[in-house]
């Protein structure tokens, strides 16, 4: 019973050896079979590429024929290459194909023309051969579907005469004539001489005010008008040009506030030596309304120095 049973065994080991030694051998010849059709490509490259030439078609068959066979990785390494090679192929045919397109040769056509219709592939006994009417007429059918074309419509009677269609011409609006305006005449306006001497006339309002004071007074107390935001700022405009011509000063006091105050007669010669002599000290002062507000809040100017002009 045990003898029986390792008998067994050992037959299947045999089946299971041999069936595996078998798929080697296949394996084996199959690697072989791709190994030389990537070999016949590389070394018969130009005769494949060549225009004319049907070896391309039967390395396609070849290689359809084996990968139906692949069944393990290294079989699928090979047809990998193989399809590359095929499409380089392929690339290569097509470049050969344009170039004889490009390149028409007359008599190299006629010659294959002859060969084809004597059914002899001597192409330079083709001059000698002659042709009757029967290989013409099968010729043309061989070839009928490549330059098959429809053709074009002819009249028996001659053509149809049809009147010229003359499109429609569109009426333009016609132009008005412009009514030429009046002259008009330039407006009246103040001249410079006129607007300086409004400036020069505020400048002198707010000197004789600042005269009857008499006494240093805070810059924003006397130019600040709480009631007129603009009338403040055309203060200070008018005021720099008093202190422009070394009429009045502006000198800070203990707490840093601004005072303003006439120049005396006998400091004013030695001021004008000194602006002359020294560079100018100017300052360009930025108000907003807020800072207006402020202003007034903060020194509690209730109402202006001086009445306006």
């Amino acid at each position: 019973m045990k003898t029986s049973h390792l008998k067994r065994r050992q037959t299947n080991d045999d089946l299971a050896d041999s069936s595996l030694k078998s798929e080697d051998d296949a394996s084996s010849d199959l690697r072989l079979k791709y190994l030389k059709l990537l070999n016949d490509i590389i070394n018969k490259r130009e005769e494949i590429v060549q225009f004319g030439s049907g070896q391309a078609i039967h390395v396609f068959d070849e290689a359809k024929k084996l990968v139906s066979q692949v069944k393990a990785a290294p079989e699928f390494n090979l047809d990998a290459k193989l399809v590359s090679q095929i499409v380089n192929l392929v690339r290569e045919k097509a470049e050969v194909f344009n170039a004889n397109i490009e390149k028409f040769d007359v008599d190299e056509f006629t010659d294959a023309v002859a060969s084809k219709i004597s059914g002899s592939l001597n192409l330079s006994q083709s001059e000698s051969l002659t042709y009757t009417d029967e290989q013409l007429i099968a010729y043309a059918g061989s070839i009928g579907h490549i330059i098959n074309r429809t053709h074009g419509l002819k009249s028996m009677i001659g053509t149809f005469e049809l009147d010229a269609i003359t499109p429609p011409v569109k009426e333009r609006g016609k132009r008005q004539k412009q009514t030429i305006a009046p002259e008009k005449k330039p407006e009246k306006t103040l001249g410079g001489t006129s607007t300086a001497k409004t400036t020069e006339e505020y400048v002198k309002h707010i000197f004789k005010n600042l005269k009857k004071v008499n006494r240093p007074v805070n810059y924003f107390e006397f130019l600040l008008d709480p009631k007129s935001f603009a009338r403040s700022v055309e203060n200070i405009f008018h005021f720099s040009f008093l202190i422009r011509d070394t009429v009045a000063k502006i000198e800070l006091d203990e707490n840093g506030i601004p005072m303003i105050d006439l120049v005396p007669q006998e400091e004013k010669e030695a001021l004008t030596t000194q602006a002359v002599a020294a560079e100018p000290n100017q300052f360009v002062m930025s108000m907003d309304m807020d800072d207006w507000q402020d202003l007034i809040t903060l020194f509690r100017v209730s109402k202006s120095m001086f009445p306006p002009l």
